[in-house]
């Protein structure tokens, strides 16, 4: 792999294009499954107030309603055998889902806000290619749009938003962010963070017992797909998702896919 950015202006503002193109071919159904999945939570919510007589906080909803052995895990990190989890009974478990997945967009959106800022700041060098800026731009505000519909979710079902980050990766993306030093690093960076989102959505979809709660989350992962497609463009390797040694692979690993169990 060159240490030199390797696609031309006009083919990354190709891309970028395509990219908005493509979500905004999936805006009909994903704003039609949002309301829907929106009812169906908030539907849990009063349906577990009932049950336990009144309100609940969070934390004992979660816990007096998970399954045994802790709840619905999305995917287990760094298992590359694991298939889809299963959808698990037991109210609150979609909660936990909404929020890992707004968790994973609060820590995209910091990561490029702040590494936007360094390509300002000149860290990079002043011939820093536009159209890597305008990528990045597209990149965040669709994570914005992304977190936004999960907050959206969990606001319609009268539960607070999440603004926290996703907890086991802010030690490692911190440190990433403090250790970029040219655009390889930057772009690096970013496809490791689009890489676990895609799999925990792709992966995490499957625990959603709601087919709205599966339509939520399978119109963004192909928009996080296509993050990573560019980047590994941009990069210059084969645009697609890869192996450990590079060879490309037809289906979406799930080696780096995030767990509910990471939210406290």
């Amino acid at each position: 792999m060159s240490d030199q950015y390797q696609a031309t202006d006009a083919e990354l503002r190709q891309m970028t294009e395509d990219l908005v193109q493509l979500e905004g071919d999936h805006r009909t159904a994903h704003q039609s499954a949002l309301a829907t999945y929106t009812e169906a939570l908030r539907d849990q919510v009063e349906g577990a107030k009932s049950l336990f007589g009144g309100d609940t906080t969070r934390r004992t909803f979660l816990a007096g309603t998970a399954v045994a052995g802790g709840g619905v895990l999305l995917a287990a990190c760094g298992d590359t055998t694991a298939s889809s989890p299963t959808a698990a009974a037991g109210l609150g478990a979609d909660e936990k889902i909404v929020r890992l997945a707004a968790s994973l967009e609060v820590i995209a959106i910091d990561a490029y806000t702040k590494a936007m800022a360094a390509v300002t700041a000149g860290k990079f060098g002043t011939s820093v290619p536009p159209a890597i800026g305008e990528f990045a731009k597209t990149a965040m505000t669709q994570h914005t749009d992304h977190l936004q519909a999960w907050n959206g979710i969990l606001i319609g079902a009268n539960l607070s938003k999440q603004t926290d980050p996703d907890p086991a990766l802010t030690a490692t993306v911190t440190a990433g962010l403090a250790a970029l030093t040219d655009l390889k690093s930057l772009a690096t960076l970013a496809l490791g963070l689009e890489t676990v989102a895609v799999e925990t959505y792709t992966y995490g979809s499957a625990a959603i017992a709601s087919q709205a709660g599966r339509q939520v989350a399978l119109t963004i992962a192909p928009v996080e797909a296509q993050h990573v497609a560019i980047l590994n463009f941009v990069l210059g390797v084969y645009p697609g998702t890869l192996d450990a040694t590079g060879k490309p692979l037809s289906f979406i690993p799930n080696t780096v896919a995030r767990s509910t169990s990471d939210l406290p």
